[in-house]
């Protein structure tokens, strides 16, 4: 292996200021919306049923190999309709993906007592409760939760809730 510097860059002072600049700032703290950011851009639309039921996934396989008029697809139709979802499912499950997500990423994001936490690449910052329900409410609807249930006070006050038993 070669290493080749650029030495002539180091006589540019503006090339030399923009290589300083890029090295702090790629190891300066990052704010708490960027890393809320971050974690958002993560987020994927998941099936709830599936996540909730396990089950339903073998069902479905099942029907699409039926031809779909045939008495049995019906069957597993109907079976499949009756697993229904409600909101504590996708507060539940939200949360659970979420932390997942976080932890798969390497995003901190943790409670301690009543108090949400985010690392910044050198300290842990407190999150302010309003801005953790929102960004609740936006991860949720991301994941597939409806516009109106996600945007909900109570909505987002139960994901805040869960979070913190989570």
């Amino acid at each position: 292996m070669t290493v080749n510097p650029k030495i002539e860059k180091l006589n540019d002072p503006e090339e030399l200021r923009n290589g300083v600049l890029s090295i702090i700032k790629e190891n300066s703290p990052v704010s708490d919306t960027e890393i809320l950011r971050q974690i958002k851009e993560q987020i994927e639309v998941v099936d709830f049923k599936i996540l909730a039921y396990p089950e339903i996934e073998k069902l479905r396989a099942k029907r699409n190999e039926l031809e779909p008029d045939s008495e049995e697809a019906k069957q597993l139709n109907k079976r499949t309709e009756k697993f229904k979802l409600n909101a504590k499912h996708y507060s539940v499950l939200t949360i659970e993906q979420l932390l997942k997500i976080a932890k798969e990423n390497s995003l901190g994001l943790c409670k301690n007592q009543d108090f949400i936490y985010l690392f910044n690449r050198y300290y842990w910052l407190i999150i302010n409760k309003d801005t953790f329900q929102v960004f609740l409410g936006e991860v949720a609807e991301k994941m597939g939760v409806d516009n109106i249930s996600a945007k909900h006070y109570q909505f987002r006050e139960h994901l805040y809730k869960q979070f913190l038993t989570a």
